[in-house]
């Protein structure tokens, strides 16, 4: 479920059920880039990774600079 807010697109959690960035909820699945329903701190909770600030931070810039790739 997308979230309308001006100039930033947020969407909201399936599993926390908080609005994030829309980047948030990228990563790859199956060789491609995929928006997901889950975002990605949930995604690596559930898979039993240790997630902090720094990861999520890393992984939130990761993913800018594919998508920037991508255009």
């Amino acid at each position: 479920q997308t979230v309308d807010n001006p100039g930033i697109h947020m969407k909201r959690c399936s599993r926390c059920y908080k609005s994030k960035v829309i980047d948030e909820f990228i990563r790859l699945n199956k060789n491609s880039l995929g928006e997901c329903s889950t975002c990605n701190t949930c995604a690596e909770k559930r898979k039993g990774k240790s997630v902090t600030v720094e990861s999520e931070e890393a992984a939130s810039s990761e993913n800018l600079n594919l998508a920037y790739l991508d255009d």
